[in-house]
């Protein structure tokens, strides 16, 4: 599922890859311009990273922060949930 994808208004390709990785496909942040891929563990790694590409100046869809964002929230609230109730 893609968060985001190139496009006129958009600079990041985000998606979420295998093993609930995300992933930030061709950087725009890769200092040499090789076309890194940066892969985050969570969706606030993922919001971290793309605050990064907003203060370089690239375009980074609102929607797809709000998406991040609102799942970010459900996942939070999930673990703490499992978390009081000493589920894994």
């Amino acid at each position: 599922m893609s968060y985001s994808r190139f496009a006129p208004d958009s600079d990041v390709y985000v998606f979420m890859g295998t093993g609930d990785k995300l992933h930030c496909c061709r950087c725009g942040l890769d200092p040499a311009g090789l076309s890194m891929e940066f892969i985050a563990d969570d969706h606030r790694e993922m919001l971290d990273h793309l605050e990064r590409h907003k203060e370089a100046g690239h375009r980074v869809p609102d929607a797809a922060i709000a998406e991040l964002e609102e799942e970010a929230r459900e996942l939070d609230s999930r673990r703490m949930w499992q978390n009081r109730h000493n589920l894994s």
